[in-house]
């Protein structure tokens, strides 16, 4: 197999996640709620006609670490910690 560039299918598959990490980028403002940010880029996303699917969690000194996390899924747990300056978190999209 001589590729020399990628796929169509990976590429269009990259370019969804990028818009959809964009898109709650976008929405992640001081004093939202974990629970507002999952909302509005759940809802905008859909709009854009993906099916998002969004995970995040503050960065600590050991991994995890307290603040505002979004859970999308089977997850149904509230998080109203809300978002606060310089609050570091991982946005991984499945």
């Amino acid at each position: 197999m001589d590729e020399t560039e990628v796929p169509e299918g990976i590429q269009a598959v990259l370019e969804e996640c990028k818009l959809l990490q964009d898109i709650t980028i976008s929405h992640f403002k001081e004093g939202r709620s974990g629970n507002e940010v999952l909302r509005l880029s759940r809802e905008e996303a859909i709009e854009k006609g993906l099916t998002p699917s969004i995970y995040t969690h503050p960065i600590g000194y050991h991994g995890h670490g307290a603040g505002p996390r979004l859970v999308c899924g089977t997850c149904r747990v509230a998080y109203p910690v809300k978002v606060i300056f310089r609050c570091i978190l991982t946005l991984r999209i499945p």
